[in-house]
């Protein structure tokens, strides 16, 4: 009896180390985090998926963590995981205004516009102060041959900017806003362009490249992109400013040969 005794506490010792050791080894949700976006930082991709493919084996109810894995799936084309994961994540959190607008991406590459729209306008329900929401609806709205609803959505992303700046102390997010006012200024610039507004283009394209200087140009190496400085040369062009718009495409040549951007992509008013 005595024995038997023995053997039931020290097997209850062994649970108790076992349950200690696994809590020590479990990691925090900001271990995670901050893994995350150290890959973040420096755009490795992959290992922002392989990261929050550990935090979700840990935390399989984080709808954040999904959220997180759906935009580098997204990223790395991988479209049907990161819809699956989007998907998730709502089911997780209804109120996720991150997963609508992350799924809502992920619509507008797969070429679902309508659905793209629905779960952007969802996103912009619960988040109504969301730039990049404005930014990607517009983004449909363009492709869908909506331009008037376009102008108005980057419009609208504009204001927000005026009327929620971020503080100037958190870098990341201002690098971040001025990405976004970079994308709403060049396409309503375009937008302009196709309607013959020549100098109200040129006027979004001068915004869209004082928020190209703003941005960490590094982040660009290697990638094909238009420049603002091309379009607002086309619009100088129609305008008859001959010499701004040689100046600007001097400019846009040494832009992207200073960071190695690929000369193949159109300029923002010749994007379909």
């Amino acid at each position: 009896m005595k024995e038997k005794a023995i053997q039931i506490g020290l097997a209850l010792i062994l649970i108790v180390a076992h349950c200690c050791t696994s809590a020590e080894a479990r990691r925090s949700k900001e271990e995670f985090l901050k893994e995350y976006n150290a890959a973040q930082n420096i755009g490795d991709v992959t290992k922002m998926a392989e990261v929050m493919t550990e935090g979700i084996a840990e935390y399989p109810k984080n709808a954040d963590f999904y959220v997180k894995r759906a935009a580098a799936c997204n990223v790395l084309v991988k479209y049907e995981d990161a819809k699956k994961d989007a998907d998730r994540a709502i089911e997780l959190d209804p109120s996720c205004a991150l997963a609508y607008a992350t799924r809502a991406s992920i619509f507008f590459f797969l070429g679902n516009k309508e659905a793209s729209m629905r779960d952007m306008t969802r996103r912009i329900e619960l988040d109504p102060r969301s730039l990049d929401a404005y930014n990607t609806r517009a983004a449909s709205y363009m492709q869908d041959g909506k331009n008037s609803e376009a102008i108005s959505d980057f419009g609208r992303a504009i204001m927000l900017s005026v009327e929620f700046p971020p503080k100037a102390s958190d870098y990341e997010t201002m690098m971040r806003r001025h990405q976004e006012l970079l994308q709403a200024y060049g396409f309503r610039a375009a937008l302009f362009y196709k309607g013959a507004q020549y100098d109200r283009a040129v006027e979004d394209y001068t915004h869209a490249i004082e928020d190209l200087k703003f941005i960490n140009a590094k982040k660009f190496l290697g990638v094909p992109l238009p420049t603002p400085y091309e379009g607002r040369a086309a619009a100088y062009r129609m305008l008859g400013k001959i010499d701004l718009a040689d100046a600007d495409l001097k400019a846009n040549s040494e832009f992207k040969t200073k960071f190695n951007i690929p000369g193949n992509q159109p300029p923002y008013h010749q994007l379909p």
